[in-house]
């Protein structure tokens, strides 16, 4: 029989497997067919789309000339050729993973991943699939170590993810506001090589990099100029500065157009092809050119069971036999998961998966993989090389960059603050020649109160900010770039700098006004360090920005109300007015400043509205305020907040 024949066959039959047909080993004889094959040079749609996982296989062609199917439970990569693989990069095998968290402080600890197994193997894109974003997004946690309280278990060749050999080399990009984007990409990566790597040619590896991830001709522009994927390959270059085996993306195409998704898909996929690097990032959904691309598919449902997990060319046919009206094509992924979701499949479905072939073979492969380690088949991974930069210098290095993105990364709030005081220093100069009457005493008082709750207003503007700092710490922590003392001295650093310069510039508006500005300075610099800190905390403890907008303004509001300058603060209870943080504030300098101050009356005025320093301070219930009191009252719950933070920055 003519080669090209037997070859048609051979396809046939692999088609027909895929599709369910002769599941049992059912032998075929070649002249069954032969009068159906298309002559040579001719395509059919029959004898297409033949599946890349399943090699034609010498073996399973017999004498007599007949095609046997593999037996169902083969593994899919043999041991020897698992080992080949992991000479170019990390072996993934885990096995029934399973993690219960919150996903925030405020809210009730729920299963996140359920029995998750997988096989990975270096040179493959993976996709994560999840219509709740939050599994799989701990799913890249997982497999890059950064989550080690799961249950299961997770090998990347002969070593435990949580291990720091294999953490070294392990990169997952969770967000991309970690580069400045006021600085220019080459000093973007001049950060990363020079807080990672000890280096006297930074330079050639910065050049290096720029070229691998294509911005080489961009090194000079900055990063706000630059389009969404090449912000996120600007992201992947700062962690290809040490060579990682394994690339773990957060929903990298999530916000990209249809042909920026090509075009990155593209790029991921020279990066696996070059150096085998293993890809895993995770999606709520697949376009046709990442479908292409894809190796695998880890897909969990909405409360992170495991609906399938396996090589690409197995997929639709999964799905097809346990979901009705299933298209098979990978557009459809992404609507098949919400459609489980709101008809609450997921669990049938993934059920169905824990007893098929795809699930059974997984197993072995992590069997395989168990044995391969007790014997010792993996290859040691050899210690890095390059030495860790010095301990201080990083320290100035981190400390510069988050000042720096804290200030000149939000330098249109900046400068709105500055024509804000620029114009209140105008209105002050005018009306410093009020004297010494009662207009004076209400001109103290607005302006202490106006510059005291502008301080905390601008806390409240800078959430959206304190939010992606958060998430561009966790990122830079996951990544290995600090130790918790570094990040958290320079995070205090980063809050106390702003905030006095804040409080010095407000204060000298008031150098023709007040009697003492130093008291005004202290007061309101350690009044807004107090709120900032507990804005830090809250962020930690519950990172979305709505929720957090919304508890800051109604904060803002009850400061307000219970500051003493609305109303006579005897005539509400006490422990009311100690939670507002500008009682504290408002109360200690008034009364440094109005205290035996005997303000003149107005002859014209109605002497019930007439009073002296002392008898307003003892009306609005500040008899006993002083700034030095109230200074050190807000320093006292400054540090506690801070060390709450502290303590909370251990655990994200």
């Amino acid at each position: 029989m003519p080669l090209d024949h037997l070859t048609k066959v051979v396809r046939l039959f692999r088609k027909q497997w895929k599709n369910g047909n002769n599941a049992d080993g059912v032998d075929i004889d070649m002249t069954e067919h032969t009068s159906s094959s298309v002559s040579f040079g001719q395509t059919s749609s029959t004898t297409a789309g033949v599946s890349a996982s399943l090699p034609a296989d010498p073996a399973h062609v017999d004498s007599v000339g007949t095609v046997s199917p593999p037996t169902e439970e083969a593994p899919l990569v043999r041991p020897k050729e698992a080992l080949s693989h992991a000479k170019r990069g990390f072996v993934m095998a885990f096995e029934n993973v399973s993690f219960e968290g919150r996903i925030s402080f405020f809210r009730k600890p729920r299963l996140i991943l359920q029995n998750v197994s997988g096989y990975l193997l270096p040179g493959t894109i993976t996709v994560v699939m999840s219509s709740n974003t939050f599994c799989s997004r701990k799913m890249l946690e997982v497999l890059s170590g950064v989550e080690d309280k799961t249950t299961g278990s997770v090998m990347a060749n002969g070593l435990p993810v949580v291990s720091t050999a294999f953490r070294r080399r392990v990169a997952l990009i969770t967000s991309i506001d970690v580069c400045t984007r006021d600085a220019t990409v080459r000093s973007n990566l001049l950060f990363s090589v020079q807080m990672r790597v000890a280096t006297r040619e930074a330079e050639r590896l910065v050049r290096e990099v720029a070229e691998t991830v294509q911005l080489h001709q961009l090194l000079d522009v900055k990063t706000e100029r630059l389009s969404l994927p090449q912000l996120y390959q600007l992201a992947i270059g700062m962690e290809l500065v040490r060579h990682p085996k394994l690339l773990a993306l957060d929903s990298p195409t999530r916000n990209f157009s249809s042909g920026e998704t090509h075009e990155f898909v593209s790029f991921l996929q020279q990066l696996v092809s070059r150096n085998g690097r293993l890809v895993v990032l995770s999606a709520t959904d697949v376009t046709r050119a990442l479908y292409e691309a894809a190796d695998n598919f880890i897909i969990l449902g909405p409360q992170g069971q495991l609906i399938y997990s396996g090589p690409k060319s197995y997929v639709n046919k999964f799905f097809s036999e346990h979901i009705e009206m299933y298209e098979e094509n990978g557009d459809s992924l992404g609507e098949m998961l919400v459609m489980l979701d709101e008809k609450n499949e997921s669990t049938r479905v993934a059920a169905a998966f824990a007893n098929s072939t795809v699930h059974r073979r997984i197993i072995n492969q992590v069997e395989e993989h168990r044995k391969s380690i007790a014997s010792n088949s993996f290859e040691p991974i050899s210690r890095e090389a390059s030495p860790s930069p010095n301990y201080f210098r990083k320290w100035v290095l981190l400390t510069f960059y988050i000042c720096r993105r804290a200030t000149i990364g939000n330098r249109n709030i900046v400068i709105a603050w500055a024509i804000l005081l620029f114009l209140f220093f105008l209105m002050a100069s005018l009306i410093a020649e009020s004297g010494s009457d009662q207009n004076a005493m209400q001109n103290k008082r607005g302006v202490i109160f106006f510059l005291l709750s502008c301080s905390l207003q601008a806390n409240i503007v800078l959430v959206d900010a304190e939010v992606r700092e958060f998430f561009s710490g966790v990122h830079l922590r996951n990544n290995n770039y600090f130790d918790t003392t570094q990040y958290f001295t320079a995070t205090v650093l980063r809050l106390i700098l702003p905030r006095a310069l804040f409080a010095f510039l407000g204060a000298s508006c008031t150098l023709f006004i007040l009697s003492s500005p130093f008291s005004l300075v202290l007061t309101m610099g350690l009044m807004s360090l107090a709120h900032a800190s507990l804005t830090l905390f809250l962020v930690y403890w519950h990172p979305v920005e709505h929720d957090l907008w919304l508890v800051q303004n109604l904060y803002y509001g009850y400061c307000i109300i219970l500051s003493g300058f609305l109303i006579c603060l005897p005539t509400v209870p006490k422990l009311f007015s100690a939670l507002s943080l500008l009682r504290y504030g408002y109360g200690g300098v008034v009364a440094s400043e109005l205290r035996h101050n005997p303000y003149s009356c107005d002859a014209n005025a109605s002497t019930s509205y007439c009073y002296t320093g002392d008898q307003y301070l003892e009306m609005e219930g500040f008899t006993h305020d002083s700034w030095g009191k109230s200074s050190l009252i807000l320093f006292i719950i400054s540090v506690i907040l801070l060390s709450l933070v502290a303590l909370t920055m251990k655990f994200f």
